[in-house]
């Protein structure tokens, strides 16, 4: 079991999602402005987790400073914590899976993990979270969740939960994407319409849904776009459309491999 800034070996845009590369901010936006000191940030994790008995394992000093906790949860099973010192948010979790799921899951399991997952984001002070994509890995799931502000999706504001295949039980997740940026947008309205950002899309691609998305282009430039999903062939793309210019922002392909779906 390791702190999930570790799985960063991944490359980033397998891991995440779309745009999760941009999201670390200068200053983390999503924290808020109190300061804990250890003992606040124990009782913090002690309540997030439904635990007692979690002791001190030291603290992180990264770009976002926490406390470090770890203890056993009361199916037995080893679990770490970071509380964050400013703002007491849980930077991340996460608890030893059982190892016992061998298949990858089905449309329906995936499914009932994903409101799952949801609903348990906003059990605990993250709501209107929308699924995105899944991993998996030697029996665990990794669902990442995207904050919604009205019909937008704003993809900066990722949330990592993993799911233990073998019982169902969310084991871990990492707020780390989320608390970096975070926060009420200023978004403009569109200029385009859906249908007049479809005309700066190739005819060739079969369009499967259209949506709005807020993505990062670097660090500190957020646009809003139309999020189509489509077909060529037996091939699937994702196009993002500029909502306000009708420029072609992004294009990814979907590769679905046997540990879930890849965008390059």
């Amino acid at each position: 079991m390791t702190d999930p800034e570790a799985e960063q070996q991944y490359p980033k845009l397998i891991y995440d999602g779309p745009f999760s590369e941009s999201t670390e901010k200068s200053e983390a936006l999503g924290l808020g402005a109190e300061q804990v000191d250890e003992a606040r940030a124990l009782q913090i994790a002690s309540e997030f987790l439904g635990i007692s008995g979690l002791t001190s394992s030291g603290t992180e000093e990264g770009r976002i400073p926490a406390f470090c906790f770890s203890g056993t949860l009361g199916n037995g099973s080893p679990v770490e914590i970071s509380i964050t010192k400013q703002g007491g948010q849980c930077l991340w979790w996460l608890a030893n899976a059982t190892g016992t799921a061998q298949n990858l899951p089905d449309a329906n399991t995936i499914k009932q993990l994903s409101d799952k997952g949801k609903e348990y984001l906003a059990a605990h002070g993250l709501p209107a979270m929308e699924s995105t994509y899944a991993q998996y890995y030697e029996g665990v799931m990794i669902i990442n969740y995207a904050a919604t502000q009205g019909d937008v999706i704003l993809y900066p504001d990722l949330v990592k939960v993993w799911f233990d295949l073998g019982n169902g039980e969310v084991c871990g997740i990492d707020a780390r994407n989320y608390l970096f940026s975070h926060t009420e947008r200023d978004i403009p309205e569109a200029k385009l319409t859906p249908d007049e950002a479809q005309g700066h899309v190739t005819t060739a691609l079969e369009i499967v849904s259209v949506r709005k998305a807020l993505i990062a282009v670097n660090t500190n430039d957020e646009r809003l776009c139309y999020e189509f999903k489509g077909k060529f062939g037996q091939d699937s793309f994702i196009i993002y459309i500029n909502a306000e210019t009708g420029a072609e922002e992004e294009i990814f392909k979907i590769i679905d491999s046997e540990n879930g779906q890849l965008v390059i």
